[in-house]
């Protein structure tokens, strides 16, 4: 008797929600009632059923009427940090996008708002396709803040896709409303008048089904665009800007067109089913895409009209951060986009910029956790005047760089190449170092370990066991393969461990490398590698107590950015003199040697990639 009671009891419950899933399913998908502004625009609700039991999204909308027509947001979190984080999201996505970041934000006690653009998520959708401009959706998003009164105070904001195109708008012509910004994916592009952006295709109908079949078929969990060392690993099979002109007439016209395509398309890890159905909600017909249809034309109405917000860009001091996805393929994605943010926006300089190797355009989805720690972070960094982590300014050490010496016992110039690599994450620096004359390699000597040729001084020379060998890519090999040049590795993390600087020597290795510490100084900019003396002696000459802690034998290092392009020191410091029959012993740091090194932005013989020179504002 008990068991036909519990079965009768599940079987109830089983009934009742499917019961409830059937009236869900019923009110989202009945016929939509066609409503008119005071000004004739006709537009539609998506009703509130459809936005029931999505995962991970358990917020009720808010609305601000603008014009008539109802602007959906969330807003969330105390506020008691003081601080308010505005997320704007682009196409074909809504408010959604931002469910991982939300409670990390909310939880640092910041004052959280998700707006959804008009014609998308829980906002009004006017029906027309051609009521959407450009300027339409920043004049929106200019009255959404002021409805809200967050431009009166510690306002930072998150943009990415057409998010950036909007909000940067916005921030470039009302630059006094942010206390902070950060971009993801996204940039203001600029184009003269006139300009055709992006042309459509000439044979829609073939376009349409190629472009449907490949994101239909895209893999959920994407393949890597660029190695470990940034290059992209198959080269483009399209142009970019030939691609989005399809993808404009494609979701403007192809009737199969849904947000959860491009979605999954664009995410480096899987959509759960659930995840996808999510996306899609706010459509439950086609009457209601009339917005999201009509976004990536707007393209065509930015030529001449952005630069007026770029005016106010370009002197932007306040703190500027970008988080990018890596695995983009898009015009958004290239690291070129990024870097024109660094090289314009003076409010860059300093942050710690990065690129998230397994996040791909819509990286919100992707890693909003760690993306949003990184955003609170970014704010407490640049709060009540904080300086960025100095470690930032190691990036000033990136590039290729080269000095031209002249030395009394050779005829022509030598040349002296660091290619310098830095880890701003975890400080740690490392140089790949050559030596040439009339582009032949002297230095490290070009044979294999325990293997030795003449110095051009006479010296019988080899290479230190313990070096690395690269080929003509960069990459580092086990052993020498023949195929590449041999570089001396030098490497070492700030204030951490020191490294063993296996240099050229002469035929006795029995010495092996010396143990290096790096610091940063006080300036910010010179790393100091100084030896480890802690045994009392060097080079087998004894150290007085007295005045060991006072003996630096070393190197300076410090980028010198006032210059065009930028230059680099190098001081070598060895004691005053160690030679008992030139005078007394003399521990005293003198300079040795000074080199004097130009960044070059040109494709370097370490790895053939151009590196950008640092500035004051990367």
């Amino acid at each position: 008797m008990l068991t036909s009671f519990r079965f009768l009891i599940i079987t109830a419950l089983l009934s009742l929600a499917l019961s409830i899933t059937f009236a869900q399913d019923y009110l989202c998908n009945a016929e939509l009632e066609v409503m008119t502004t005071e000004d004739g625009v006709e537009f539609v609700r998506t009703p509130d059923a459809c936005f029931e039991n999505l995962p991970d999204w358990d917020y009720d909308a808010q609305y601000v009427e603008i014009e008539g027509l109802r602007q959906a947001y969330v807003d969330v979190g105390s506020g008691e940090s003081g601080e308010t984080i505005l997320l704007l999201h682009g196409q074909p996505s809504w408010a959604y996008l931002y469910r991982h970041m939300i409670p990390v934000l909310a939880d640092a006690g910041h004052r959280v708002i998700a707006m959804d653009h008009l014609g998308m998520g829980r906002s009004d959708k006017p029906i027309d396709p051609d009521y959407y401009t450009y300027l339409g959706h920043t004049g929106r998003l200019e009255a959404f803040i002021q409805e809200l009164e967050l431009e009166q105070g510690n306002l930072n904001i998150f943009v990415q896709d057409w998010g950036s195109l909007i909000g940067l708008y916005v921030i470039g012509t009302n630059p006094d409303w942010f206390d902070r910004v950060v971009v993801g994916n996204g940039f203001l592009p600029q184009y003269e008048e006139g300009v055709v952006p992006f042309a459509l295709p000439d044979n829609p109908r073939v376009t349409r089904q190629l472009f449907h079949t490949n994101i239909s078929n895209s893999p959920e969990q994407q393949e890597p665009l660029y190695d470990e060392d940034g290059n992209r690993v198959e080269a483009r099979d399209a142009d970019p800007d030939v691609i989005f002109g399809i993808w404009i007439d494609y979701a403007r016209n192809d009737e199969r067109f849904m947000p959860s395509l491009m979605l999954e398309s664009e995410t480096y890890f899987p959509l759960t089913d659930e995840e996808e159905a999510a996306y899609d909600a706010p459509y439950p017909s086609r009457i209601t895409m009339g917005g999201v249809r009509a976004f990536p034309g707007l393209t065509a109405q930015l030529p001449g009209v952005t630069q007026v917000a770029w005016e106010g860009l370009y002197t932007y001091e306040k703190p500027f951060l970008t988080i990018w996805g890596n695995n983009d393929g898009g015009n958004l994605g290239r690291p070129e986009t990024q870097q024109q943010l660094l090289d314009n926006i003076p409010g860059t300089e300093g942050w710690d910029h990065v690129r998230l190797d397994e996040a791909s355009h819509f990286l919100q989805d992707d890693l909003g956790e760690e993306i949003a720690k990184r955003f609170n972070a970014f704010i407490e960094q640049s709060t009540d005047g904080a300086d960025a982590p100095a470690t930032n300014l190691l990036e000033h050490h990136e590039g290729y760089w080269v000095a031209e010496m002249d030395m009394e016992e050779i005829p022509v110039p030598v040349t002296l190449i660091n290619n310098t690599h830095v880890d701003t994450e975890t400080g740690r620096v490392t140089v790949y170092a050559q030596t040439r004359i009339l582009n032949n390699i002297i230095a490290p000597a070009q044979v294999g370990p325990g293997e030795f040729t003449e110095h051009f001084n006479g010296e019988m020379v080899g290479f230190h066991p313990n070096a690395v060998y690269l080929n003509g890519s960069g990459e580092e090999l086990e052993e020498a393969d023949g195929t590449g040049s041999w570089w001396v590795k030098h490497g070492w993390i700030l204030d951490g461990e020191g490294y063993n600087n296996w240099e050229l020597m002469a035929t006795d290795y029995s010495t092996g490398g010396g143990y290096i510490e790096g610091t940063l100084l006080d300036d910010g900019l010179t790393i100091e590698l100084s030896m480890d003396l802690s045994d009392g002696e060097y080079l087998g000459v004894p150290i007085d107590p007295d005045v060991i802690d006072d003996v630096f034998i070393g190197v300076l290092r410090s980028p010198n950015l006032d210059t065009d392009p930028a230059t680099f020191q190098i001081v070598r410091y060895e004691p005053a003199n160690l030679d008992p029959e030139a005078g007394s012993i003399d521990f005293t740091p003198t300079p040795q040697v000074t080199l004097n090194l130009e960044c070059r932005e040109e494709p370097n013989p370490f790895d053939g990639l151009v590196q950008s020179c640092p500035t004051m504002n990367n």
